[in-house]
């Protein structure tokens, strides 16, 4: 907890910095020099990412104790006030002037919506890990709504997909219902403020496409994308012939082993309940470690190739056994520390956690 404190005063510390640069530099082409060198600055984002990673740390630790049990239900309460105050603002930003969502100088130029756009997330990120962490207990209304089959077989998975190319998807949308490219000429080097333009009515029409788009990438297109690029780099590789005597506990070693050096950890602290998301294999991983199994398979005369597709719903070295194996009941039914699984690493609540990458 201490070291998680002082990551979060060294994230508002930054903050306080971006401030004062703001309030110092009164000329418009080096504020946005400086204060986007400072944004985009990589050392800036290192409070973030550690108060996530000691945000799951610390839940990891707590989890293995009767103390979570208890509170569980306190922190289902707390995400969805939390929840009612994000949709809150939300809607508010939406439907009121704005005046009362930026300061003055975010109003005057378009360069200090953006810097103000970008200020607000850090300020907000540490509140963030606390939806997070309630979020994985599971707990309360907006545990219960992210927890349904099609949000987290279908759509967690392919969150980073609908990252990655709702910008693009929409200017072809544009394109397409305007027959011209929708461009913003802006006097400043970040990304627009402002979003393509579109009637009131169409804005869920996009959405349901760039949605279906990501969905059809990330369960049919990203591992054959990258199953094809693997096929090319091994090309002039020599492998092994399986022998008869190769049995599932093979298979099981060749997975292991596949996933060790995929997630850079040793092969013998996985086990057949290991979850996938506590190895780092989730979300744009999982097309990778999906080519990569079935490329170290492919000597095995007798074994099912994977598909994104095929996965839904699977969260363990075991799950995977299983469905590449013809004799996959030979399960681990261990965890890496001789237990059984917790209240918090669950297999529904686990997947859940897929969503939370971004």
């Amino acid at each position: 907890w201490k070291l998680m404190m002082m990551w979060v005063f060294a994230l508002y510390s930054y903050i306080a910095v971006l401030s004062v640069t703001n309030t110092v530099i009164e000329k418009e082409d080096k504020f946005n020099r400086l204060v986007l060198s400072l944004y985009m600055f990589p050392p800036g984002w290192i409070p973030c990412f550690s108060i996530g990673i000691g945000a799951c740390f610390l839940l990891k630790h707590y989890s293995k104790t009767q103390s979570i049990r208890v509170s569980s239900r306190k922190w289902g309460l707390l995400t969805d006030l939390l929840s009612f105050v994000f949709l809150l603002g939300w809607i508010g930003y939406g439907l009121g002037n704005n005046s009362w969502a930026r300061p003055y100088f975010a109003h005057d130029t378009e360069l200090g919506a953006r810097y103000w756009a970008a200020l607000v997330s850090r300020l907000i990120c540490p509140i963030g890990f606390l939806w997070y962490i309630g979020l994985c207990l599971g707990k309360g209304a907006t545990g219960w709504l992210l927890s349904g089959r099609i949000i987290v077989e279908w759509l967690a998975p392919s969150s980073y997909n609908v990252f990655l190319f709702h910008g693009p998807v929409s200017e072809i949308y544009f394109r397409a219902t305007r027959g011209v490219w929708w461009s913003f000429p802006k006097p400043f080097y970040w990304f627009s403020p402002y979003p393509i333009p579109v009637h009131d009515w169409e804005t869920p029409l996009v959405m349901a496409i760039v949605t279906t788009f990501s969905v059809v990438m990330h369960f049919w297109v990203n591992d054959k994308l990258i199953a094809a690029s693997h096929h090319v780099l091994s090309f002039f590789q020599k492998r092994r012939k399986a022998s008869p005597q190769d049995t599932a506990k093979v298979v099981t070693d060749v997975i292991k082993e596949t996933l060790a050096r995929i997630s850079n950890i040793d092969p013998s602290s996985l086990h057949g309940k290991t979850d996938l998301t506590e190895i780092g294999i989730s979300s744009m991983a999982l097309p990778v470690a999906i080519s990569e199994i079935n490329l170290a398979l492919k000597p095995f005369e007798k074994y099912r190739q994977l598909s994104s597709s095929s996965l839904r719903g699977s969260t363990s070295v075991n799950d995977l056994i299983t469905l590449t194996s013809d004799n996959g009941s030979i399960r681990d039914d261990t965890t890496h520390d001789g237990s059984t699984r917790d209240l918090f690493w669950n297999s529904r609540n686990s997947i859940n956690s897929i969503g939370l990458d971004i």
